[in-house]
């Protein structure tokens, strides 16, 4: 992946070269985020 732009921070600019895919999203997040009654806060998660 070539880069088009520079942040001037070198370590953005690095992560900006990742490839992120898949559910990237820990497994625990859904179970710690959650409404008052237990149920995953999809929404609170995902953002």
């Amino acid at each position: 992946m070539e880069t088009v732009y520079s942040t001037g921070n070198q370590t953005v600019d690095q992560m900006g070269k990742l490839e992120i895919t898949g559910n990237v999203i820990p497994s625990a997040w859904y179970r710690t985020i959650c409404r008052e009654t237990a149920i995953p806060d999809t929404a609170s998660v995902l953002s």
